[in-house]
């Protein structure tokens, strides 16, 4: 009787045994690697489970709340700027108006993309220092709703500008503060012109 079949298959399975040990204990490596990874803040995973190649934009963080934030002001510019084109005395406060639907709509479209992409809920709201402001301008006519006009659009630029020089320079998700430095030009242009027509 040859026992030499019976050698070769105990090797083979052996061998067998002995790979497929090897595989199980690199995939439990990277498994722990992955989530060391993520626990302690080196690494972070996107909305699909892939590493991200920078800050993802997640429930609570500052993106979120800048992103949010950009799309309920930008909402209300365009309300502002559809009330003002109606009831702005002169063609001047008439025509910033339209301009803020123009810059804002804008703006607002390359938010919500962001916003969308990071899985965050659309939303139609705006701010509600805006509100306020905004049934305050629908009681005023003529130079009366230019002037309070004029003077909001102001100090709202004016702190506009300021959270979105804060998103430029210390957000971390690249796609955020580069939205952030892209429309401060636009921002401040708003802030020139209301400038020159409240004076």
């Amino acid at each position: 009787m040859s026992y030499r079949p019976f050698v070769i298959l105990s090797a083979m399975s052996a061998f067998c045994f002995s790979v497929a040990a090897c595989s199980n204990d690199r995939d439990d490596k990277a498994a722990t690697a992955e989530a060391t990874s993520v626990a302690d803040g080196s690494g972070d995973l996107s909305s699909n489970g892939a590493m991200a190649s920078d800050a993802a934009v997640t429930a609570g963080s500052a993106a979120e709340a800048f992103l949010l934030d950009a799309i309920r002001g930008n909402n209300s510019e365009m309300k502002f700027g559809r009330l003002a084109a109606e009831k702005g005395s002169s063609k001047a406060v008439k025509d910033y108006g339209t301009m803020l639907v123009n810059d804002h709509g804008k703006a607002g479209a390359e938010a919500l993309t962001l916003a969308t992409s990071a899985g965050l809920a659309r939303t139609n709201s705006t701010n509600p220092e805006a509100d306020a402001e905004y049934a305050k301008l629908e009681g005023l006519t003529g130079a009366d709703f230019d002037k309070e006009f004029t003077r909001f659009m102001v100090e709202e630029h004016q702190k506009t500008i300021t959270k979105f020089e804060t998103a430029a320079k210390d957000t971390q998700n690249a796609a955020v503060a580069d939205f952030a430095r892209k429309t401060l030009p636009t921002l401040k242009k708003h802030l020139e012109r209301a400038q020159s027509l409240a004076k």
